[in-house]
């Protein structure tokens, strides 16, 4: 079982629930031993996270930037470990149906997205560089 951990839980306490819900002495709970150290979270307090806010209010306006738990996995909790911050992004205006086909057997874009998507990118850059 791969458990993705909303940041701030503790690994340890997490298992002992999981070991204490299965209350059976006859299944063996393992875990990676690197795993069990705790990952902070990229705070919104962050100057980048401002960049992100800047440049989506310029180019979407009206939009609001929200924290989100990826159902995926990114290499962003080695980051988040090291101190750098990481946020992940979807800038691309889509519709609900076309959101739920992210990572699926239809995985695309629709092609008037992606300029939006780029412009945004180079406002955040710029934002961010400041």
């Amino acid at each position: 079982m791969n458990c993705r951990l909303l940041p701030g839980t503790d690994p340890v306490r997490f298992i002992q629930t999981i070991v204490a819900t299965l209350a059976d002495p006859g299944i063996k709970v393992t875990w990676d031993p690197e795993e069990l150290e705790p990952i902070p979270s990229s705070g919104r307090d962050h100057p980048l996270y401002g960049a992100i806010e800047k440049a989506s209010s310029r180019r979407f306006p009206g939009a609001r930037v929200v924290p989100l738990l990826s159902p995926g996995s990114s290499d962003a909790r080695f980051f988040r470990r090291l101190g750098v911050p990481c946020y992940g992004l979807m800038p691309f205006p889509l519709t609900r149906e076309e959101a739920g086909r992210v990572h699926g057997a239809y995985d695309r874009l629709p092609l008037d997205s992606v300029e939006p998507a780029l412009r945004f990118a180079h406002d955040l850059i710029r934002e961010a560089a400041r």
